[in-house]
């Protein structure tokens, strides 16, 4: 199967005031995108991402988790486009696959305590997100090492990032949510 190019997907990112200079945009859209690519979704897929402070990403955790605590990154996926035939498609005719909200400043602290650039982790982290929007999980461990395996080939082949190198480890991603239902793995993946 041959993967679409990024340009074939749309990612808006949204950045609060004050996190707004530390990630590019830009580079957060196109990694964004990447994913998408590389894990064959449909192409007129979207997905938004905002870059937040800790106050809006505990806000989200309290009111769609029911846990007021800052977590890293929160994934809230569109609903099952199989349950929405009676909606009216978006404008343009793209499938919404969901949104991801990162909290840079966690982003921050985890790269400081692991010792590499908050730009590695934030890869890390929207690269998690995404997967999540596409259905993956680690409730178990079988799940687990899919989507480990999953973010490790994609941060190698997207950023260079040897995951491991860089945390050692996997670390625990036990703060890391996922909003929402009705999305099963792949759901917008050709």
């Amino acid at each position: 199967m041959v993967n679409a190019p990024a340009a074939a997907y749309r990612v808006s990112v949204i950045a609060e005031d004050l996190q707004r200079r530390r990630l590019s945009q830009r580079w957060v859209r196109e990694l964004a995108k990447s994913v998408l690519a590389a894990e064959s979704v449909s192409p007129h897929s979207r997905i938004e991402v905002l870059l937040a402070g800790d106050d809006t990403v505990r806000r989200l955790n309290a009111d769609h988790r029911s846990e007021d605590t800052v977590t890293d990154v929160l994934s809230f996926p569109a609903v099952d486009n199989q349950d929405v035939d009676d909606f009216p498609a978006a404008p343009g005719g793209w499938i919404d696959v969901g949104q991801i909200a990162l909290s840079v400043p966690q982003a921050e602290r985890q790269a400081r305590e692991l010792g590499h650039p908050l730009q590695a982790e934030a890869a890390h982290l929207i690269v998690h997100g995404v997967l999540h929007l596409l259905g993956y999980d680690h409730e178990d461990s079988s799940d687990q090492a899919v989507m480990r395996s999953h973010e490790e080939a994609l941060l190698n082949s997207i950023e260079g990032i040897a995951v491991r190198e860089m945390h050692g480890a996997f670390h625990d991603h036990s703060v890391i949510g996922t909003v929402g239902g009705g999305v099963t793995p792949g759901h917008a993946r050709k």
